[in-house]
């Protein structure tokens, strides 16, 4: 027959009675410290799992914005270069090519831009109330 173990009834009591003797609840579902029970309570918080929606729909619209250009134009690139090839305009060097890719580029900065712009604003601002409440 297996060893039973003497434990409170008050499981939330036992892990703090471990932790008094220098010790840490190990296998069971919570992390009594203080970092344990800050990270429960923000991810219970309404507002961070508002925040992880808003944050993951922006990256994936960014990130549509971004690849969907630049695959069109390595599709182009690959079946129809001829597409690319011609001048701007009757004798010029320069090609079609060359616009549309600075273009991607610098769209691509931008897209990066705006999401520094959200990060640093909106959501490091719901970041903080989040963990305000959260240290309550």
């Amino acid at each position: 027959m297996a060893a039973r173990l003497n434990t409170p009834k008050n499981t939330r009591q036992h892990f703090l009675n471990l932790r008094k003797k220098g010790r840490r609840a190990v296998g069971f579902r919570y992390d009594v410290t203080a970092v344990g029970v800050a990270r429960i309570k923000i991810r219970r918080n309404p507002k961070f799992a508002m925040m992880v929606r808003k944050r993951t729909r922006l990256a994936i619209m960014l990130s549509v914005i971004v690849l969907v250009p630049y695959y069109a134009f390595m599709m182009i690139t690959a079946f129809s270069p001829e597409l690319l090839s011609r001048p701007l305009a009757a004798g010029a060097v320069m090609t079609v090519g060359w616009p549309l890719a600075t273009i991607m580029i610098v769209g691509a900065w931008m897209t990066t831009g705006v999401y520094i712009l959200r990060a640093n604003g909106e959501f490091d601002a719901l970041n903080k109330e989040i963990l305000e409440e959260a240290s309550k």
